[in-house]
This record gives C-alpha cells, sequence and structure tokens, in this order.
C-alpha cells in the first residue's frame, strides 16, 4: 500500500474552502489505496507563532526519510526553512 503524510494548518475539520480541499485530497487518495497519515499543524497559519513553527518542526522531524509529504500551501509556504529538510 502506498502511504503519503498530509500536513494541514488547523483541524481538518473545520468548514473553510481550504480544509475542505483538504479532506477532499485525503478522501480521494484513500478511495484509491493510499494510507493517508493526516498530521494537523497550528491553527494560526498563514501567520504562524513562534510555538506554531516549533510544533511544525517536531512533526517534520518525527516523519520517516523517504516518506511522501503532502503540506497544504497555507502552511508550506509560511516555513521555507523548515520544509527544506
Amino acid at each position: 500500500m502506498r502511504s503519503v503524510v498530509f500536513l494541514v494548518p488547523g483541524s481538518i475539520e473545520t468548514r473553510t474552502g481550504g480544509s475542505i480541499y483538504d479532506r477532499r485530497m485525503t478522501e480521494g487518495l484513500r478511495r484509491h489505496s493510499w494510507s493517508v497519515d493526516v498530521q494537523e499543524l497550528d491553527g494560526s497559519f498563514p501567520f504562524p507563532t513562534a510555538a506554531a513553527l516549533h510544533h511544525a518542526a517536531g512533526v517534520l522531524t518525527r516523519i520517516p526519510s523517504g516518506a511522501i509529504v503532502v503540506v497544504d500551501g497555507l502552511a508550506c509556504s509560511t516555513m521555507p526553512d523548515l520544509s527544506r529538510t
């Protein structure tokens, strides 16, 4: 089974256009036999606090080397130094 880690800013259950899109993406991947590990980042993105960036760094550190990772653009665009790791 193929697997992917999907990082989203805030709860994937919120009712925003971005979170609805993220839910549809993860549901679609699961329908196509992907294992999807959703990791929710702090809800302060796109203006992350220092604590939010620290938490995101911890999440990224725990992802196994070589894993496929999808990061919602709202989060990725605000943490370029972390996303290169």
